[in-house]
């Protein structure tokens, strides 16, 4: 498993978020609360969520691409977020989107990690960008929370779920 699972009556979770940088926790049908701590962080310091820059066709600008990346390593930035809402995952065709991530996992070369943005409001879409993103190295992936399709808390507990079981890669929620 990708996390530890501890069991505190009354723990907080701010006691634990200074060792560790993803955290999730709720109640056991005892009312015991239950917290989930990443064994070992992706991370740790500053992620830059990067801008994908585009040509006038609407292809991405690998030439200008190449320079944000390295501005970003060279400056100190401790990861990179690849195609996250900041860096226009929405608005790029499938092929484009996978395109930027592979370039970008391959060019940055495990200088720093690389987190992808993979979310979707289509499930099965953003779990093919997914799995294809852990595919070509990414260290980590990037899901927003659906924001087109307003679901159930059953329904995105699912959802999640859903990219869990079909990726081996630590996920952050935003």
């Amino acid at each position: 498993s990708r996390f530890t699972k501890l069991n505190h009556p009354k723990a907080e979770f701010e006691e634990l978020s200074s060792s560790s940088v993803c955290i999730f926790g709720g109640f056991s049908a005892a009312n015991q609360k239950e917290i989930f701590v990443m064994k070992e962080p992706i991370f740790t310091g500053s992620a830059v969520a990067i801008i994908t820059p585009m040509n006038d066709d609407f292809s991405v600008n690998y030439d200008e691409f190449k320079k944000f990346i390295d501005y970003q390593i060279d400056n100190g930035t401790d990861a990179i977020v690849i195609c996250g809402t900041t860096g226009e995952s929405s608005t790029l065709k499938t092929v484009h989107h996978l395109e930027a991530i592979k370039f970008c996992v391959d060019y940055v070369n495990g200088r720093v990690p690389v987190i992808a943005g993979a979310g979707s409001n289509n499930t099965e879409c953003g779990i093919e960008i997914a799995t294809k993103a852990c595919e070509y190295g990414v260290d980590a992936l990037l899901l927003v929370t659906p924001y087109y399709n307003k679901c159930t808390q059953k329904g995105l507990i699912k959802h999640y779920t859903m990219y869990h079981d079909a990726t081996d890669k630590p996920i952050i929620l935003y």
